[in-house]
């Protein structure tokens, strides 16, 4: 229905650049020591904790706005595509992944590595797998079934992965990372394509960034008063504001119109980018350096 302007391949650039922050702090710096992964130290100063928080949220609507842009535009159901990317995601999943752990003789871990569906590796990947078999069923009900039942149909989820999931903690959706939530945000960007949302663009950037900082100073203050769990769950992708900051930068880039073959090209390695940045070598790697530079640079103690 819509014409896929430069403009969303730039928006596509720019949330690989949001995840990567987002991983470089959360992993690499350790702020997910907060309840459950201390591989790494994690060590902030006073005056780090609330910036860390606070930029960290500015990132993470970065997953659902790119699911959000896959429901505006419709995914369209194509076999040879499904496969290919599967044959991809083993591609990268072998070499970054069972290779590493074939090298340090880890020959379980190599093995269920490969496992792409039972042991992923790439948890984002396969959800949109799921999602693109359910897709075309979302796509149908909104051409085919009336305004009020897709509303319906989206707060219906809204119910089921904000007040459920993020306020009570739902199995359903405890925390977004699931086939749910994208569900959900694909059928927003449905939603959104064929009844668009009117509103400027500075107002659009303030629905992202007003959320975003919200969002942020709240796992802060949870942070400074002892109630970890509930602040790393204000990172959860069910977080309403999230989800209303994913909203705005998605309709901000949408206000910009411009073509660029350049950007086009750049924007067609955002997956190897993921592939590459999410990987167990990236883990080892990467995340590490980033702890040593952290802690080299003397923030943490200053």
């Amino acid at each position: 229905m819509h014409r896929r302007e430069s403009s969303f391949e730039l928006l596509r650039l720019v949330l690989m650049f949001l995840i990567i922050i987002h991983h470089s702090i959360v992993h690499g710096m350790g702020l997910t020591g907060l309840v459950w992964d201390k591989t790494l130290p994690m060590h902030f100063s006073e005056w780090e904790k609330p910036v860390a928080t606070i930029v960290n949220c500015m990132c993470i609507c970065a997953v659902n706005c790119f699911v959000l842009i896959s429901g505006y535009f419709s995914i369209k159901f194509n076999i040879k595509k499904l496969i290919s990317l599967l044959i991809t995601v083993v591609i990268y999943t072998f070499c970054l992944c069972t290779v590493y752990n074939l090298a340090i003789g880890n020959i379980k871990g190599a093995i269920s590595r490969m496992m792409i569906f039972s042991h992923p590796t790439y948890w984002f990947v396969n959800t949109y797998i799921y999602l693109t078999v359910f897709a075309p069923l979302i796509n149908l009900m909104f051409e085919k079934m009336s305004k009020r039942f897709q509303i319906f149909f989206i707060v219906s989820l809204l119910f089921i992965s904000c007040y459920l999931g993020f306020i009570w903690l739902n199995p359903l959706n405890p925390n977004g990372y699931n086939l749910i939530q994208f569900i959900l945000m694909y059928s927003i960007g449905r939603f959104i394509c064929y009844y668009p949302l009117r509103i400027s663009k500075i107002a659009s950037f303030i629905l992202y960034l007003v959320p975003s900082v919200i969002t942020g100073v709240f796992m802060f203050l949870l942070w400074q008063t002892g109630h970890l769990g509930r602040s790393w769950q204000m990172t959860g992708y069910n977080n309403p504001l999230i989800m209303l900051a994913a909203i705005g930068l998605f309709m901000f880039f949408s206000k910009i119109r411009f073509k660029s073959n350049m950007i086009n090209k750049w924007a067609s390695s955002a997956f190897a980018i993921y592939m590459v940045q999410s990987s167990l070598l990236s883990n080892v790697l990467y995340y590490k350096l980033i702890n040593w530079l952290h802690i080299e640079m003397g923030g943490v103690y200053g």
